[in-house]
């Protein structure tokens, strides 16, 4: 995805529901979907509406509007919520849904520019 620019994404499956949520974790600070800040999204993404797709039926779930304004690997983890499941625990987000790279310069890098200046 390219950074700073509007993207959406779906998913098909059987079952889904208006209530099912998603979170978009920066894939450095979470190695997998389940683990420690799965519920909660990068703060460089904007757009996600706390999760909720933004229009689906039983078997499609679409989430659209987003950008991400830092560079960098997220991922796409999903809850399914079914009773005795909130989506508000780490652990409720254990299935991941995709990856997705937005490119950019990363933190520390630096350009170099350079320019000729031609005397008359």
């Amino acid at each position: 995805f390219k950074l700073k620019s509007m993207f959406g994404f779906g998913l098909a499956a059987a079952g889904l529901q208006a209530a099912d949520r998603v979170s978009i974790v920066d894939a450095t600070a979470v190695a997998a979907c389940g683990d420690p800040h799965s519920a909660e999204s990068s703060r460089a993404l904007q757009g996600l509406n706390g999760g909720q797709r933004t229009s689906g039926n039983g078997s499609f779930s679409a989430w659209s509007g987003l950008a991400v304004n830092k560079p960098g690997t997220y991922r796409v983890c999903f809850c399914a919520n079914r009773p005795h499941t909130c989506c508000d625990a780490d652990q409720d987000y254990a299935t991941e849904v995709m990856t997705f790279v937005a490119a950019g310069v990363a933190t520390g890098h630096y350009a170099v520019c350079e320019a000729t200046l031609r005397l008359p």
